[in-house]
């Protein structure tokens, strides 16, 4: 068993709307990039068993947003740069990931309910990092895949 770790996570970003204009009528664009940076300040957040280190994530997510309906399109893109320690001895590149999201509001539930969607995606990784794909094995899954895709979905609730 592990003790539970103790960890600071900081994120700068930024949510723009740089293209609106140059799309009138058709929709909205914006790249909304950001930097993360993951500290961990007692005991170990992954499967490593070296000293606390930390993690350095920079990224952005493009969205699309249709006029005529409000659809959203997303594409979330990030790389990583963990410190030496964080997932192994080196510090290699962590992963590098892109995807896309596709969110529809629910716009036939009454406002007075909440504003509800639904969203589905896909999301690819390529793990560069050797402590990554080590701390994968010991996952139930066991996986050593260095190229994993993630389908997901879900209904959202705002109020």
């Amino acid at each position: 068993a592990y003790e539970s770790p103790s960890n600071l996570e900081l994120q700068l970003s930024y949510s723009d709307h740089i293209l609106e204009g140059l799309t009138p009528g058709v929709g909205k664009f914006s790249v909304n990039p950001y930097v993360k940076l993951f500290i961990e300040l007692e005991n170990k957040a992954t499967v490593s068993t070296t000293d606390s280190s930390y993690n350095f994530e920079l990224g952005f997510n493009p969205k699309y947003t249709l006029d005529f309906y409000p659809i959203s399109i997303e594409t979330p893109t990030f790389i990583t740069f963990p410190g030496n320690g964080f997932y192994s001895e080196n510090g290699d590149p962590g992963l590098i990931t892109t995807g896309a999201k596709v969110t529809v509001p629910l716009k036939f539930i009454p406002q007075k309910y909440g504003s509800w969607s639904v969203y589905g995606g896909v999301q690819y990784y390529h793990i560069y990092n050797d402590g990554i794909a080590l701390g994968n094995t010991f996952l139930p899954s066991g996986s050593t895949n260095r190229d994993p895709v993630q389908w997901y979905g879900g209904i959202s609730l705002f109020f």
